[in-house]
């Protein structure tokens, strides 16, 4: 597994990393810790949860008892969940922080991260609240290590959040969507990381992988196709309409359309890892061929970027909350 700086954390991290969203369902925690345990083999040594997740917190830990150093450790807190009223109050946060350490049975948490911030008034409301302060004396504290901030992406489409909170000198990570569907970081964000030596993390780089949409397959590709022209997103003509509208994916080093997927969230080089959102140990073997270094032709990327750059529109149908 090949590694990546973490912007000025300066931690090497695998370039791909395991998002543990699917881990929360207690009847399946023996899938899970197979999961992790494979994941840990195969030299990724980032996992990222949230509270949020249901038990995903849990698991994690219990899973982790004894490979605690093997790993680096994120979580999230939503200051803005439960919606409409949301909690920006220290208590809170603090709250928030001794409730994860404790489920994940550990003394530090390398990267807390406020997640799924609305827009840029919330980011303001929260840079002009006592969270910053707090946060900081939690760090000093030895409880979180590092500071991150991700927004909702399906309401933030010209990545306006992730931008202010870089400016903003306090967030040393930012998480965000980034793939094929969705470009929008490429427009402003990743230099701005890149300038300021921010860590990015790469979430939903299959898209929105759910309900036969996303890029898992290239039925579901089309059919995220077909709803993007009905959004005005894409026009109704070819190449969006054929069926070979994929095949320039598909030439080596990629296999099929998820491997190139990931292969395309990993080229910018300010992305420092891609999270794969998985709990089953064969969608997992078949990511991490993609962090193998070879990338993507400069001709396939101008490609995507060709087709599908102009898109500024995550939400392209209703879907859950999600990472």
């Amino acid at each position: 597994m090949r590694t990546r700086r973490l912007g000025r954390t300066h931690l090497q991290v695998s370039e791909i990393s395991l998002g543990a969203l699917f881990f929360g369902d207690p009847e399946e925690e023996a899938r899970s810790r197979n999961t992790i345990a494979r994941a840990l083999e195969s030299g990724i040594n980032w996992i990222d949860t949230a509270a949020g997740y249901k038990e995903s917190e849990v698991i994690v830990g219990r899973a982790l008892q004894g490979r605690r150093k093997d790993v680096y450790l994120s979580t999230k807190y939503f200051p803005y969940a439960p919606w409409p009223e949301p909690d920006l109050s220290v208590a809170a946060l603090e709250r928030a922080v001794e409730q994860s350490l404790t489920r994940l049975q550990t003394e530090v948490i390398d990267l807390f991260q406020l997640h799924w911030i609305p827009n840029v008034a919330d980011l303001h409301a929260i840079l002009n609240s006592d969270l910053p302060v707090a946060l900081d004396r939690l760090r000093q504290q030895g409880k979180i290590r590092f500071i991150g901030l991700s927004n909702a992406s399906e309401q933030d489409g010209e990545q306006r959040v992730l931008i202010e909170a870089v400016k903003s000198g306090i967030f040393d990570t930012v998480m965000g969507c980034y793939n094929l569907f969705f470009q929008t970081a490429e427009r402003e964000l990743f230099g701005l990381c890149q300038a300021q030596d921010i860590g990015v993390l790469v979430m939903m780089p299959l898209d929105q992988p759910a309900d036969g949409y996303g890029l898992v397959n290239r039925e579901s590709a089309r059919k995220s196709v077909q709803a993007m022209i009905a959004r005005g997103l894409l026009p109704a003509e070819p190449p969006y309409t054929g069926a070979d509208l994929f095949d320039f994916l598909l030439a080596p080093p990629a296999r099929d359309l998820p491997e190139a997927a990931l292969r395309f969230a990993l080229a910018p080089p300010a992305v420092s890892t891609v999270l794969s959102g998985t709990n089953n140990v064969q969608h997992l073997e078949a990511n991490l061929a993609a962090a193998d270094g070879r990338p993507l032709a400069p001709e396939v990327l101008a490609r995507a970027r060709q087709l599908f750059g102009r898109i500024n529109e995550h939400k392209v149908r209703p879907v859950a909350q999600s990472s």
